[in-house]
């Protein structure tokens, strides 16, 4: 069975960001615009106000840097909608933080359809301070490449995704306070590179992203990274984060930013992974919802599966498998029980196996 893509949960729509912008939150939507280019001046830091530029740049513009332009850290001092990005060159390279910029899109840079950031061969780069800019533009090279089939698309969004893996948590500090558990804090994300919390609400929309890079790669590792990250939300819950400030600090800041999208991002997936998946042609299994994997075997046209819960189940766990080789049809055992031969499209779907 073909698997099915949908847009990511971060990215409102098929998009072309020509690279990453370090703005606290952007969002980036597409629609037909009349661009006029609006060139950053050589002064003004703050890329909100209009001394900044030639003319303040609006939701059908393209902000322009050029030589000459300010470069450097730069902010916005209060919240921006552009049409797209253009950086020919400037100053330094970019640094830009701050409130929330919108890029409307529809824009042709240089003779590019673009709806989000073009930078030219000769222009500066631009650096991330917040990885919530980070995991939309990841998502949307793998959007384009759904689109375009362009190989160097996906190369590029797997590069820029192995650096968003990097705020990705492998261990839970010991020395942190209020742990429940050794792993409690396992395969969270944190937020930037100068802030301290621990499994942030972001995480829940990173693991639906990274999953959307095993369906289109079968790499195993983005099927336990995805997993494990949208599983990082509950154990911190109803907080958005843990050890907001370094230590024992939480914080709530809303149902929807921490339990809320926690609960969203699991509930997305769960078609896909079941209450058990097994990628066919790794031999790899991940438990989802409180099972622990003990072995797993798939080898010629044999599924081989062992798992124990700490829970008592009411209902019969869905055992779910995708990345099948050349055969078409797989036998199903799971704890020493023959669940019969089923096709790859069965499969996909799911098969009930006997109550925990």
């Amino acid at each position: 069975m073909k698997p099915k893509f949908r847009k990511s949960s971060l990215v409102t729509a098929r998009c072309t960001p020509w690279h990453c912008l370090a703005a606290a939150v952007i969002t980036v939507t597409c629609h037909p615009a009349m661009a006029a280019t609006r060139t950053k001046a050589a002064t003004g830091t703050d890329l909100s106000l209009a001394a900044a530029w030639d003319t303040l740049p609006g939701s059908g513009d393209i902000a322009g840097w050029f030589s000459g332009s300010l470069g450097g850290s730069l902010t916005l001092g209060s919240a921006q909608n552009w049409g797209a990005i253009d950086i020919e060159d400037a100053t330094a390279p970019l640094s830009i933080s701050g409130s929330a910029l919108t890029l409307s899109g529809g824009q042709t840079i240089n003779g590019i359809a673009s709806s989000g950031i073009y930078i030219a061969a000769a222009g500066k780069n631009v650096s991330l301070a917040n990885n919530i800019a980070l995991g939309p533009t990841v998502a949307a090279y793998l959007e384009m490449y759904l689109v375009t089939k362009q190989q160097q698309r996906l190369n590029k969004g797997e590069a820029l995704l192995d650096y968003l893996l990097l705020y990705q948590s492998c261990w839970t500090n010991p020395i942190l306070e209020d742990l429940s558990t050794p792993n409690m804090l396992l395969g969270g994300f944190t937020t930037q590179n100068t802030d301290s919390e621990w499994s942030d609400a972001r995480q829940s929309s990173f693991g639906s992203i990274i999953l959307d890079y095993y369906r289109a790669t079968g790499n195993v590792e983005y099927l336990e990274r995805g997993v494990a990250a949208l599983r990082a939300q509950f154990p911190v819950s109803p907080y958005e984060n843990w050890a907001h400030n370094g230590y024992t600090t939480k914080w709530v800041s809303s149902f929807h930013w921490g339990t809320g999208n926690g609960m969203a991002g699991v509930e997305i997936e769960n078609d896909y992974l079941g209450d058990v998946v097994v990628d066919i042609k790794n031999g790899v299994a991940v438990g989802i919802n409180g099972i622990d994997v003990q072995s797993c075997t798939a080898a010629d046209d044999r599924i081989e599966l062992h798992f124990t819960t700490p829970f008592q189940w009411k209902s019969d766990p869905i055992v779910v498998c995708h990345h099948a080789t050349n055969v078409s049809m797989y036998r199903l055992s799971v704890n020493g029980h023959d669940y019969g031969s089923h096709t790859t499209q069965q499969l996909a779907v799911g098969v009930p196996v006997k109550r925990l």
